[in-house]
């Protein structure tokens, strides 16, 4: 019980400073990381993975979570391959992402929102929906680079 309330505690005191910590979008971080976020969406809707390459930070502790997943993917290895399969399901995407919601506490930022996703399927099939997403970014120099997508199907 001890450990799940140090847990908890840990958690909503990072919530909160990462609350404190927004910035007016004036801030040079603001615009580097709207247009971060932004890139990410064009490369996502031009299913162009060399330039996820760029968007991503490469190594074992980024991660993802789709809609359609059921366990948290981890590592750019199987991060880089989700991507692959949702570009091989979907041969046309378009992910924008309205208004987002920045927070940036040192060297890590959220990013909220929700992505309107359309797609359609090999067989024609036209799928849309709204999801809401959390993309995490760290600072590497000077760099804001992507190391989680979080994003969940809305209820319809």
């Amino acid at each position: 019980m001890l450990l799940h309330r140090a847990c908890c505690l840990g958690f909503s005191g990072a919530m909160l400073l990462l609350t404190a910590q927004a910035f007016s979008a004036d801030n040079p971080d603001v615009a580097k990381l709207m247009t971060a976020n932004s890139a990410f969406d064009a490369a996502l809707s031009k299913r162009d993975l060399a330039a996820l390459d760029v968007i991503w930070a490469q190594d074992d502790r980024v991660s993802a979570f789709h809609p359609p997943s059921k366990a948290t993917i981890v590592g750019w290895s199987a991060v880089r391959r989700s991507w692959e399969g949702a570009f091989g399901n979907f041969p046309e995407i378009s992910v924008e992402m309205k208004n987002p919601h920045i927070r940036i506490a040192g060297n890590m930022a959220l990013v909220t929102g929700t992505e309107t996703f359309r797609g359609k399927r090999s067989n024609g099939e036209v799928v849309e929906f709204l999801a809401p997403t959390t993309n995490v970014y760290e600072k590497r120099g000077e760099q804001w680079v992507l190391v989680h997508h979080h994003a969940g199907r809305a209820p319809q």
